[in-house]
């Protein structure tokens, strides 16, 4: 009884801290996020901590962590997680260009240089804020092709040139996708799962339902830009990002799909699976593009 009622607080705390032996978490430190494994659960002075094991590493790293530290392996997590981690690096790099102009600013044009530096910033962030489609890779270079990760996932140039579009249309001409859109992703994938025909498996259907869930948790904290997110509160009144979004926002979670996917483990051939599956998706996307995507008139 008392078990389950120092339980009951710890859940009224942090519903989601409570996890039993074997369960797969995750354990954030910084900008990394680590798969780690629940070997013993132990309950100290009315707090739970957790002893894990962190996947792929030595078990001499093995440790106790307290509740607070652990979270669920979850795709909403990842996302959450995701999302602190850019807003993280972009904080940190806007500090490094604060002190890099301070450090060479002259004073006689002290104000002239602030406000062009300004300009700059709020240039900048604008691009890394509003442009979700727009990973950068290693070296520092934006890439549309979708190669970071396990997974990695070519754009045809058709689709390639759709984003650059949409781009300009909603950064610099100020116009939205129409919502609903006609057809939605819902449509789109049941569409897709249909041109199978005979070649339709059980894989074939956990990637087109994979991919469903994905794009109803990753629309609001990814693929938006800033403009469209009052219309995104008013639109999800009528429904799910499924039911209401289409084949633009659609493409764009295929951009971000490496990134969401980093760190999980995959065998090869899953990893090989998969890929497939979703290069198959955008090829669908892509033979019937003047169908699917908006022209913004």
């Amino acid at each position: 009884m008392n078990q389950e009622t120092g339980e009951a607080k710890t859940s009224k705390e942090n519903p989601r801290r409570h996890f039993e032996e074997g369960d797969r978490v995750l354990v954030p430190d910084g900008k990394q996020l680590y798969e780690a494994r629940i070997l013993e659960c132990e309950k100290n002075e009315g707090h739970w901590e957790y002893y894990v094991h962190y996947q792929g590493w030595n078990k001499k790293w093995d440790e106790w962590l307290a509740a607070k530290l652990v979270l669920p392996d979850t795709a909403e997590t990842r996302l959450r997680q995701q999302q602190k981690i850019t807003e993280l690096e972009e904080l940190e790099k806007g500090k490094n260009k604060d002190k890099v102009s301070k450090n060479t600013e002259v004073k006689k044009d002290k104000k002239k240089r602030e406000h062009k530096n300004d300009e700059a910033d709020t240039s900048t962030k604008r691009r890394k804020t509003e442009l979700p489609m727009a990973d950068k890779d290693e070296d520092g270079e934006a890439s549309r092709d979708g190669t970071s990760g396990p997974i990695k996932l070519v754009l045809p140039a058709a689709l390639k040139k759709q984003l650059v579009h949409e781009w300009e249309c909603i950064t610099r001409e100020g116009k939205l996708v129409p919502l609903p859109r006609e057809p939605c992703v819902n449509v789109i994938l049941e569409e897709y799962v249909r041109s199978k025909g005979a070649r339709r498996d059980k894989v074939l259907q956990e990637v087109v339902t994979g991919v469903r869930t994905y794009f109803d948790k990753a629309l609001k904290p990814v693929l938006l830009y800033k403009v469209e997110r009052d219309q995104c509160e008013q639109a999800l009144q009528d429904g799910t990002p499924c039911e209401i979004y289409g084949a633009e926002h659609l493409l764009r979670l295929f951009v971000k799909m490496p990134q969401l996917l980093t760190g999980y483990q995959l065998e090869k051939a899953a990893i090989e699976a998969l890929q497939d599956h979703l290069g198959d998706i955008i090829r669908h996307l892509q033979r019937r593009q003047q169908s699917y995507f908006t022209n913004y008139q």
